[in-house]
């Protein structure tokens, strides 16, 4: 049985959701090693290890570094205990999982036969999001054989960006939610707790389960609280990411705080009307909840704000509504609503019911993975009988690895280095010209090429031009291979980050540095100001321009054009690392 290595920045006994739900199911194919982010720990590293259920293993990393999730710091210490468990389990046939980019430094010492990425959510809109998220899923989805996407609307976010993207909205486990199961266990435990919880909870009890943090709506919580008294709001889960007094305090708002995956159906079970009180912001624009499907199979009347996937593939079923009044009276309505409007409604959310399923979403990622890899097979197949045939010919005559034929005896123009500009002078030539490269792949320094999961793009500047014909020839001549990106560049220096181009954003640095490089800026222009003539007696401060001179090379145009001071703290320094060369030479 192959191994199946998942990175995931959540933890499997956090809230019970897609990873647990998809990875528990594809057990069945796989043996599943779920690699969680690190905890800090105080003496040697070692990893906690425990089996929630079958063929499903656990690996917690207890590390002495002080630093959240998969940081670059942690990476001397993750390494080392990821390699120590696949060799002493002897584990060479595997495929990668990540649920988090952030984890893709670990597969530079891998050799997986495939590699997944399970998007379920867009991280980088989240709160505390790393800064190298964007740049770790670029990468990442470079890599990846297979990507999926956990709702439609990231689907049609992600869907440009590779090319082989599936969408796979989150499902449900129906029986766990059934009222009928719910009814069968009265008298278990479970059930006698949830009634425990909510005993001194009248009706009617508005719930919510799932986690708290800046995407639920706390503003509209307390507006329906606050609009109807006698109505009772049951909130379920974890707050993380936001204070804990940030709920809150009224008499009919009650947190039970986080609650395992078996009590939730006895706790909907008493609820009259389900809620998805979501904030309508950056880290809701992609969400696809898993929990609508779950308050659908408890047969729930449900309520939310308008989030994209919950409108576009459940708006049959779901009340919606955009404003608190809107929420209030949604929630007024299923209240009030007769038997055949709740005939008709549970009906309808059976059939979303029955159509997704964790087990079908689970059975058809599987199959997925399988044509993936069946693929590569071939590929490898193919591989080894074209080494054969390059080696059956290694005596004839080649030039570059390709065989040398008559029509290649001359050509009117040779062009060295397929950049933007070697591929236009290609593209205007046209037959008779010749375009050489040696790298795999053309682009220049429009390339991005990969290192142990980091992305480095070649020069700091790419693209200067606004001419729409010249930005057409681009788009032309690099195809797929063109990511418009606005700038967003940082300088640290002097303890400061300051943006980049530094000499326009000079503001923060310390006042030495800052007088050096304005007083260096002037003098560059008007000369020194040691010197005293008349100008300087001028009422409008007017001085004589500095004799203008054409400067001999690189190193004299930063003098005369930004000064002393730019030159001293940024400029000399940074070009000379960027272009590893003497300045006086360029």
């Amino acid at each position: 049985m192959q191994t199946l290595i998942v990175f995931s920045h959540l933890r499997w006994d956090f809230v019970y959701q897609r990873p647990q739900h998809l990875l528990s199911r594809l057990a069945q194919h796989y043996r599943v090693l779920f690699f969680e982010e690190p905890v800090r720990g105080k003496l040697t590293p070692f990893l906690e290890r425990f089996a929630p259920s079958s063929n499903v293993e656990v690996l917690r990393p207890h590390t002495t570094v002080n630093a959240p999730g998969f940081h670059d710091d942690q990476l001397p210490e993750l390494r080392p205990l990821l390699a120590e468990y696949l060799r002493d389990f002897a584990i060479k046939d595997y495929l990668v999982w990540f649920y988090t980019p952030m984890a893709l430094p670990l597969l530079a010492e891998l050799s997986p036969r495939a590699v997944i990425y399970d998007c379920m959510d867009e991280l980088s809109a989240f709160k505390d999001a790393p800064r190298q998220m964007v740049q770790r899923e670029t990468a990442l989805m470079k890599r990846a054989q297979l990507m999926l996407t956990g709702g439609p609307s990231l689907y049609q976010a992600k869907k440009a960006l590779h090319p082989n993207v599936r969408c796979f909205p989150s499902a449900v486990d129906a029986d766990h939610y059934s009222p009928a199961t719910a009814a069968t266990e009265q008298r278990h435990e479970r059930a006698m707790e949830a009634q425990r919880q909510q005993a001194l909870i009248s009706g009617p009890r508005l719930g919510f389960f799932g986690v708290i943090d800046e995407r639920f709506d706390i503003e509209l919580i307390t507006a329906v609280a606050d609009a109807k008294p006698s109505w009772n709001i049951v909130l379920v889960g974890p707050v993380i990411k936001i204070p804990a007094e940030s709920i809150p305090q009224r008499a009919n708002i009650h947190w039970l705080g986080q609650q395992s995956y078996e009590l939730l159906p006895h706790l909907v079970a008493q609820w009259d009307v389900c809620m998805l009180p979501f904030a309508l912001n950056a880290s809701t624009r992609f969400i696809s909840p898993t929990k609508t499907l779950e308050y659908m199979a408890a047969e729930k009347p449900i309520v939310s704000t308008p989030i994209n996937d919950v409108v576009s593939l459940y708006g049959d079923s779901v009340a919606i509504a955009a404003t608190p009044s809107e929420f209030v009276a949604a929630c007024e309505c299923a209240l009030a609503e007769t038997d055949d409007e709740r005939f008709k409604r549970i009906e309808r959310m059976r059939k979303h019911v029955r159509d997704l399923t964790w087990d079908r979403t689970a059975q058809a990622i599987h199959e997925e993975i399988e044509t993936i890899l069946r693929g590569r097979n071939l590929q490898h197949e193919q591989n080894e009988v074209a080494v054969q045939q390059l080696a059956a010919s290694r005596d004839r005559p080649r030039v570059n690895g390709i065989e040398k034929t008559k029509a290649e005896t001359s050509v009117s123009t040779l062009i060295i280095g397929a950049g933007p500009t070697g591929l236009a002078a290609a593209y205007r030539l046209g037959a008779g010209s010749l375009l050489v490269e040696r790298e795999s792949t053309v682009g220049g320094w429009c390339r991005s090429v990969v290192d142990n999961g980091f992305t480095f793009d070649y020069a700091g500047h790419i693209m200067f031009s606004n001419d729409q014909y010249v930005l057409d020839l681009y788009q032309k001549l690099l195809g797929s291979n063109v990511h418009w990106q606005n700038r967003e560049a940082w300088i640290f220096s002097k303890n400061v980050y300051t943006r980049y181009p530094f000499q326009g954003s000079l503001y923060g640095l310390p006042s030495k540095v800052l007088k050096e490089c304005i007083l260096g800026a002037i003098e560059a222009r008007y000369g020194s100001l040691k010197e005293k003539d008349n100008g300087a007696g001028k009422v409008d401060g007017a001085r004589k321009a500095v004799a203008a001179k054409a400067p001999a090379n690189f190193e004299e145009f930063i003098y005369k054009v930004w000064g002393a001071g730019i030159a001293k703290h940024f400029a000399i320094p940074y070009n000379r690392k960027l272009w590893a060369v003497p300045l006086d030479t360029m």
